[in-house]
């Protein structure tokens, strides 16, 4: 497996670490464990991991570096799951406190009602008009999912 896992990872931003069993920037400012599923940034702050089944990855960033991170992590991320089957949210303090799926359905019902708010006020014909009620759907078809799944 660690083959696999070395020729598979390895290319110039990121490196499979057999030791640690974590795939990694040169400098170790992310990790990505392919076990797991769960994406780090600086070693603390959660940005993607499963649980209770569910792919989670989170929008939320506090900088450059960080959103730079998010982009990496998420083609990792997206190697294991198909770009619909992951749920976005925003969670600024990171995933790691989350381990519930009914914290996860509260935090997209808490920007789904901050987009409608929004929209509310929004010409219809607007780039971000159009872009809110797209985020709107999908949260809307991610609550549904994860309801199907059986775990809210």
């Amino acid at each position: 497996m660690q083959g696999y896992l070395k020729n598979e990872y390895n290319h110039r931003r990121m490196k499979y670490k057999p030791r640690k069993g974590l795939v990694s920037n040169a400098t170790g400012t992310y990790t990505y464990n392919p076990l797991t599923h769960e994406g780090k940034s600086y070693n603390w702050w959660v940005v993607c991991k499963v649980i209770e089944g569910l792919p989670i990855f989170n929008n939320a960033f506090y900088s450059i570096t960080t959103r730079g991170h998010q982009s990496q992590l998420m083609s990792l991320f997206s190697r294991y799951y198909a770009p619909n089957e992951i749920i976005e949210i925003e969670a600024p303090r990171g995933l790691q406190e989350i381990e519930k799926s009914i914290e996860i359905v509260l935090l997209l019902l808490a920007e789904l009602n901050r987009l409608e708010g929004m929209q509310e006020k929004g010409r219809k014909r607007s780039r971000a008009y159009q872009y809110r009620q797209r985020r709107i759907d999908r949260i809307k078809q991610d609550i549904e999912r994860i309801k199907k799944n059986g775990s809210y």
